[in-house]
């Protein structure tokens, strides 16, 4: 019997049953029940019967549990937002800055720094998912700033609230402080980047004065094409390896530049090529060096494809160290993880072995040939 010959009905219902049943053994219910409908199409019969419907049950109890763990998170997430926005107002409409931060007027700056890097973690909007996130950060920061400076600390505690602090300060902010207008996140980089202050104060400067400088209107006029050069550049840097690299004769994929295809002559191996290649070698000439070269070159083919498998494994396991067990997120890259074929890999080794054996039998050839000429 040929074993090219086609399957029947009966053995395609039975290899459908086959992988139903490790689906469901892996609990991949969904892919299970798949093959198990596929399987009935062909052949209905009653334990595949069974098998559906106890998938279709399975897969029922999941969706109820998933939409029952998804409606539980967004009460939780809106009820816990909901939380840190009536925090954020808090601070917001808190006008005492010392009340704000949580100190006294005679606490130290190392204490109201304390003070700041914790309420400034707690309020950054990366952490906090209220809207009110990004006010309130601004508004600690403000406070931070103003009871750190002695010369502002000294203006709040004389004006003793803050629309009349902040009102004297915008009268002589140009005297007296000329770095009124901060970046609240320059002051949280400071803190956790370790950035000296004076680099961010000196970088503000020569931004601003070179916002002053003018411009010649004859140059005016091509600021915005000289503005894209960067752009330009960056972007040739990227496709010139592309267009500069080296066409490939042949692949062991199907590609619309690769219409031929054809098999090496000793270890069965696949391969697609173009009319370049099909030109080189129309004589022959040359063409077992080729093949072995194809050879060769496959097992590094198959390496790739392997390390690839090995990889998507590796980013699951790492992405599944992020959520409980049990969990929605858990469960899904768990079956993701089932579902990754590592036939490759195996089949990569096989193909090693085989052509390292292929290697030696040439190497005996050659010694036999060797003693032969002796």
């Amino acid at each position: 019997m040929s074993e090219d010959r086609e399957l029947t009905n009966e053995e395609r219902a039975k290899l459908l049953f086959e992988r139903g049943q490790k689906g469901f053994e892996s609990n991949n219910y969904l892919e299970a029940l798949h093959y198990f409908k596929l399987s009935n199409k062909l052949i209905k019969t009653f334990q595949t019967d069974e098998y559906i419907k106890k998938c279709e049950e399975k897969v029922k109890e999941i969706r109820e549990k998933e939409e029952k763990e998804e409606k539980e998170r967004e009460e939780n997430g809106k009820s816990a937002i909901d939380e840190a926005t009536e925090e954020c107002v808090k601070i917001i409409n808190n006008k005492n800055y010392y009340e704000l931060l949580g100190v006294t007027k005679e606490t130290s700056n190392d204490d109201i720094k304390k003070a700041y890097k914790k309420l400034a973690l707690k309020f950054h909007p990366d952490k906090n998912k209220s809207p009110k996130a990004e006010e309130a950060f601004k508004k600690i920061a403000t406070a931070y700033q103003t009871l750190t400076d002695p010369k502002r600390r000294e203006l709040f505690d004389k004006y003793g609230s803050e629309e009349e602090y902040r009102e004297k300060i915008y009268q002589e902010r140009k005297a007296q402080f000329e770095d009124e207008d901060f970046d609240p996140y320059d002051i949280f980089d400071i803190f956790f980047g370790n950035i000296d202050p004076e680099v961010l104060k000196r970088q503000r400067r020569r931004f601003h004065r070179a916002q002053q400088v003018p411009v010649n209107p004859k140059v005016a006029k091509y600021l915005p094409y000289l503005q894209l050069l960067p752009l330009f550049f960056m972007g040739l840097t990227y496709i010139l390896p592309y267009l500069l690299r080296k066409k490939e004769l042949y692949v062991f994929e199907k590609a619309k530049n690769y219409p031929y295809h054809s098999i090496t002559s000793k270890l069965k191996v696949t391969y697609y090529f173009g009319q370049d290649f099909k030109d080189k070698y129309k004589d022959r000439k040359g063409f077992q060096n080729v093949e072995k070269e194809i050879e060769e070159q496959y097992l590094t083919h198959l390496k790739y494809k392997c390390e690839e498998k090995k990889q998507l494994k590796e980013n699951i396991q790492i992405r599944l160290a992020y959520y409980g067990k049990g969990s929605y997120n858990h469960d899904l890259l768990v079956r993701e993880l089932h579902k990754i074929d590592f036939s490759i890999c195996e089949y990569m080794k096989k193909y090693q072995r085989k052509l390292n054996n292929e290697d030696e039998e040439q190497d005996k050839d050659t010694d036999d040939s060797d003693d032969d000429d002796y």
